[in-house]
C-alpha cells in the first residue's frame, strides 16, 4: 500500500512540474500569459531568433489603484534591447519602455487601476536573454527639482504664479509645491513731466500680485519715445531664476510751460496777445479774464487747433477794463488733449 500511495504521489507531482514547464514555456501569447502576484519573481527567457520564446507573457489582477513597475533583471549582459508593452485587459497598449542594449535591469513603471486585470509583454530584438520578471508597488525617488518661472504679462490670461516642481527621476511623475507670486503691477515715480528736450526717466517699482516688491535684480528696465510730448512707456524685462515675462507703463510728456511775450491794445476795446511757438504741441488754449484768478464766470476760453498760429487779438472787450491773459501748449493724443503748464499771467488795460 506504501509503494502504491508513494508511486501516485510521485506521478503527481511529476505531472505537475511537467505542467509548470510548459505553462511557462507557451507563455508566449496574451491568452497564454502567466499570471503573478504582487512580489513574485518570474523567471523566463526571450530570443527573438525562437518562435517559442520570441515574447514572454505576464498576467497581473490589480487590487488597489497606484504606480506599479515592473522589473527585469537579465542573468548575464543581454546582446540586444528588452522591450516591454503593457496592456489593459481591453487588448489596449498603456505604456511602452525599453532598455539599453547592455543593461542587466531596468523598470517599466505604469499607474494601474484596481479590480482590472493587466497583460506585460517582454520581448527583445537580440539573442537569449534569461531574465527575471517581479511586479512590484512603484515608490516615487523625487530626486528631479526643476523651479517653473512664474509668467509676468500684461494680459493676466498668459501671465501664471511660479513653483518647484518635484519628478520622479524613474517614472517622471511629479508634484508642485512652493508656490510664488507672479509680477504684476508697475509703479513709476512720475506719471507726467514737462517737456525739456532730454530723456525722461521714471524710477521703478514692481510688484507682484502679493504685494510684495520684487527685487530690481530680477529685471531689466528700457524706455521708448521718452524725449518729445506725448506718451512714453517703460518695458520692465524679466530674464531670471524664478521670473520670465514682462510688463509695460505708460507715462506723459506734456508740453513744456508757455510764456506770453507780447501783450497790448492798441485799438480801442480790444487786446492781442503773443506767446511762443510751439512745434511739439498739437496747438494752444487762450484764457483772459477781468478776474486775476481767472474765476470761471469772468474767463474765455480760446482754443487754437493750429500750432504754427501764436498770435491772437481779441475784440469786444469793455473798454478802460483790466484783463488778464494766460496760455498753454497741448499735445492730442488719441483724441485727448494732454495740456503743458499754465504760462504765467499777464495784464493790460483796454483803450477808451
Amino acid at each position: 500500500m506504501k509503494r502504491i500511495l508513494s508511486l501516485i504521489l510521485s506521478i503527481v507531482t511529476a505531472v505537475c512540474t511537467l505542467t509548470a514547464v510548459s505553462f511557462s514555456a507557451s507563455a508566449n501569447s496574451m491568452t497564454t500569459a502567466v499570471p503573478v502576484s504582487l512580489g513574485q519573481v518570474y523567471s523566463t527567457s526571450v530570443c527573438d531568433t525562437v518562435e517559442s520564446s520570441y515574447k514572454s507573457w505576464i498576467k497581473f489582477d490589480c487590487t488597489a489603484d497606484g504606480y506599479y513597475e515592473l522589473t527585469c533583471t537579465s542573468k548575464s549582459a543581454p546582446y540586444g534591447a528588452l522591450y516591454v508593452t503593457v496592456f489593459d485587459s481591453g487588448k489596449n497598449t498603456i505604456n511602452f519602455s525599453s532598455n539599453g542594449t547592455s543593461q542587466l535591469s531596468f523598470k517599466t513603471v505604469t499607474y494601474l487601476y484596481a479590480w482590472q486585470t493587466y497583460y506585460f509583454c517582454i520581448e527583445t530584438d537580440g539573442t537569449l536573454c534569461e531574465l527575471d520578471a517581479v511586479i512590484d508597488v512603484h515608490n516615487h525617488l523625487y530626486t528631479n527639482v526643476q523651479t517653473v518661472k512664474a509668467v509676468a504679462d500684461d494680459t493676466a490670461e498668459i501671465s501664471r504664479d511660479g513653483f518647484t516642481r518635484f519628478a520622479c527621476s524613474v517614472c517622471g511623475s511629479y508634484y508642485d509645491a512652493g508656490a510664488y507670486s507672479c509680477p504684476s503691477n508697475v509703479v513709476l515715480s512720475t506719471a507726467k513731466y514737462s517737456y525739456n528736450g532730454v530723456e525722461r526717466r521714471p524710477a521703478v517699482t514692481v510688484y507682484d500680485k502679493s504685494g510684495a516688491v520684487i527685487s530690481p535684480a530680477e529685471y531689466i528696465v528700457t524706455y521708448e519715445d521718452n524725449i518729445l510730448p506725448g506718451k512714453a512707456f517703460v518695458t520692465v524685462t524679466f530674464n531670471s531664476l524664478w521670473y520670465d515675462g514682462e510688463l509695460t507703463k505708460s507715462f506723459l510728456i506734456v508740453p513744456s510751460k508757455q510764456a506770453v511775450t507780447y501783450l497790448k491794445s492798441k485799438k480801442s476795446r480790444s487786446i492781442s496777445v503773443k506767446w511762443n511757438k510751439d512745434n511739439n504741441a498739437s496747438g494752444y488754449e487762450l484764457q483772459y479774464s477781468t478776474s486775476p484768478k481767472f474765476y470761471k464766470s469772468k474767463t474765455v476760453t480760446v482754443n487754437i487747433s493750429k500750432k504754427s498760429t501764436y498770435s491772437k487779438t481779441i475784440s469786444n472787450l469793455k473798454s478802460k477794463k483790466t484783463y488778464y491773459a494766460r496760455v498753454r501748449s497741448y499735445k492730442t493724443i488719441g483724441g485727448v488733449k494732454y495740456y503743458g503748464s499754465w504760462s504765467a499771467k499777464q495784464r493790460v488795460k483796454t483803450l477808451k
